[in-house]
């Protein structure tokens, strides 16, 4: 599930849910909805978070490395 992947991340980037809402570019309120699997990574989110090193092909597979 992308969601709890992406819980992953931003437990491993050590961001709060509203620093992973403002990399993101969403507002922070609505970041929970993403983890909870309610709402869709943008092109522009996956974009954010390849800048930040993470293997946007992990995310959808949970195959390979983070």
């Amino acid at each position: 599930m992308i969601g709890y992947r992406l819980a992953e991340v931003r437990k491993s980037f050590n961001f709060s849910k509203k620093d992973m809402g403002e990399l993101l570019g969403i507002h922070p309120n609505n970041y929970p909805r993403l983890e909870s699997g309610e709402g869709k990574l943008t092109p522009e989110m996956l974009i954010a978070l390849k800048s930040k090193g993470v293997n946007i092909d992990w995310l959808p597979s949970g195959e390979g490395s983070m």
